[in-house]
């Protein structure tokens, strides 16, 4: 599974250097029962963090998640090759950066939204993304945690779920441009081309 969704992310956006994929096990809850049992992280451009449930709840979920959270991580990785993971990005490059990601996961290895993508309607993403409008240049760790992961000012995954419609609405408008162009597009040209304001 995980060499057929990497062939399949390379094939639509090759990556300019080898990319080192360490698997590891989690025993966090909520990876188990919200995330089918696989999550991930990239530190940089060569490599790729993957964590699998210990005890999944469906060995067959999981399996298929590790290849949604593969290609959206390995788009993470090639991302990163033209625009290192050097300095803290604001809140909207955080947005169109795990945008990116979503919307390769989709196109790439699965159409079903992850539950992270899915959390928000069109119309609650589109009230949340006004309210955090005054804070999109913040590269504040709290404004980032408050966005994506807290639940208590949002709900729980509400960047995600921002970062994949605003990117998706990119892709609308621009279903010509393939991956290996996209991926090199300043954040501001993605934004502005999003329509989303």
């Amino acid at each position: 599974s995980i060499k057929n969704s990497l062939c399949r992310a390379y094939s639509a956006l090759p990556s300019n250097k080898p990319v080192k994929i360490f698997l590891f096990p989690t025993l966090q809850s909520l990876v188990k029962n919200k995330m089918s049992g696989s999550s991930g992280y990239t530190p940089n451009e060569e490599s790729i963090h993957v964590y699998l449930s210990v005890n999944p709840v469906n060995r067959k979920k999981m399996i298929n998640a590790v290849k949604k959270t593969l290609t959206h991580e390995y788009n993470h990785a090639v991302r990163f090759q033209y625009f290192p993971n050097s300095s803290p990005m604001t809140l909207l490059e955080t947005l169109i950066f795990e945008g990116l990601a979503e919307n390769f996961t989709t196109e790439i290895a699965d159409k079903n939204l992850s539950p992270w993508a899915s959390s928000l309607t069109d119309q609650a993403a589109a009230e949340i993304f006004k309210k955090i409008k005054s804070i999109l240049g913040s590269t504040s760790r709290k404004a980032y945690y408050s966005v994506f992961f807290e639940n208590k000012k949002f709900p729980l995954w509400a960047g995600y779920a921002i970062g994949y419609r605003l990117v998706k609405n990119f892709r609308k408008g621009n279903q010509d441009v393939k991956w290996p162009q996209i991926i090199r597009m300043s954040y501001q040209e993605i934004f502005k081309k999003s329509g989303w304001k």
